[in-house]
């Protein structure tokens, strides 16, 4: 079980480790008891699938913010943000077991009926914590259970 970091404002991608973070979330490899932290106060601008979950409470996977000593981050101050950026579904949650997503702002679908947030399938124990989900369109859904 590892700590990945991403760090969208990064101007190198790196391996994902706190000193040479990620700058783009497709450079992420799904992994059972992994925990995945974006940067507090960046933006990405595009759309995350998340394909792995855990098998038990022991090998959730946890998908957060993380402060500037690599921390993560509790509460809703400066929560790193995904902006779909014309996507559909900006963070879609697959049919997985055990899976967190905790202190992400999620906004910005295409305006064509999209959601921000979707999740798929038969996965159980998904837990969604101080998530804040914003549209510009007044009726879009923000969350979609499939």
């Amino acid at each position: 079980m590892a700590t990945f970091y991403i760090d969208p404002s990064a101007g190198v991608n790196g391996n994902g480790a706190l000193a040479t973070p990620f700058n783009t979330w497709a450079s992420v490899t799904w992994a059972a008891g992994n925990t995945y932290l974006q940067k507090e106060g960046t933006t990405f601008n595009g759309s995350i699938t998340i394909t792995v979950g855990g098998s038990s409470e022991a090998t959730r996977v946890y998908v957060g913010t993380y402060t500037a000593d690599g921390s993560i981050l509790q509460g809703t101050t400066n929560r790193a943000k995904l902006n779909g950026a014309g996507t559909r579904i900006t963070l879609r949650v697959g049919a997985v077991n055990y899976v967190t997503i905790d202190s992400i702002e999620v906004y910005g679908t295409d305006g064509t009926g999209g959601s921000a947030t979707k999740v798929n399938g038969f996965g159980w124990s998904i837990e969604l914590q101080l998530i804040k989900l914003t549209f510009l369109v007044q009726h879009h859904k923000m969350l979609y259970l499939d």
